[in-house]
């Protein structure tokens, strides 16, 4: 069975990178996923840190589902991977299991030496998800926090502005000063008020008595 996608399509977009260990522990992989725009899955492995060789060709998910429906439970070994890996590097199949393995989609086998088990189709359809939701960016973003308005159609941020610019001529009321300066008190109605001078008294005209 070969469902392979040569290197060079330009039809796969990657979804992920990422690295894992080989089965053996003696290198480590990197690998990719991706998908084409009719949403079918893609996995291959890009890189290794031993002298192994690699083929860098994707091979679809569908036809890994077939392979691992096929395998009685927990009988999985690298053999069955080879049919997905034709005309590949004889490592592929085996650096292929690997890469399941770092995803969850299978497990070393609890009956079998060098043999793996699959995970159950609830999980590799989550993992699937999964990469179809980076698709998307992430998933959706928070919204944005907004800000309350009073009455008058005004921000917080735009009431706070207008209190800091505003002039002390601005505080003052209608009726009066501001209360700022009620409390000082008036510089003339400290001094002590002036005594009343007094003013001298008229003469009375002196009269001459007559002879």
């Amino acid at each position: 069975m070969e469902e392979t996608t040569p290197q060079s399509s330009p039809e796969v977009q990657v979804l992920k990178t990422a690295t894992c260990a080989s089965t053996s522990g003696r290198s480590k992989l990197t690998y990719q996923v991706g998908w084409t725009p009719d949403s079918e899955m893609h996995v291959r492995i890009t890189a290794n840190t031993s002298s192994g060789a690699i083929s860098k060709n994707w091979v679809a998910f569908r036809a890994i589902r077939e392979v691992l429906a096929s395998v009685r439970a927990g009988e999985l070994t690298s053999g069955h991977m080879q049919q997905l890996c034709a005309g590949q590097s004889v490592n592929n199949a085996g650096f292929l299991l690997a890469v399941l393995m770092s995803e969850g989609l299978v497990r070393p086998s609890t009956s079998k030496r060098r043999a793996y088990e699959c995970a159950d189709d609830a999980a590799f359809d989550a993992a699937i998800n999964a990469w179809k939701s980076a698709a998307d960016g992430d998933g959706e973003k928070a919204p944005k926090k907004r800000r309350a308005k009073s009455s008058d159609g005004s921000t917080e941020k735009q009431q706070e502005h207008a209190i800091k610019t505003t002039t002390p001529e601005a505080t003052q009321s209608s009726s009066g000063p501001p209360a700022s300066l009620v409390s000082i008190p008036s510089f003339t109605a400290s001094e002590s008020p002036k005594r009343a001078e007094k003013k001298p008294a008229p003469r009375k005209a002196s009269g001459k008595r007559s002879g």
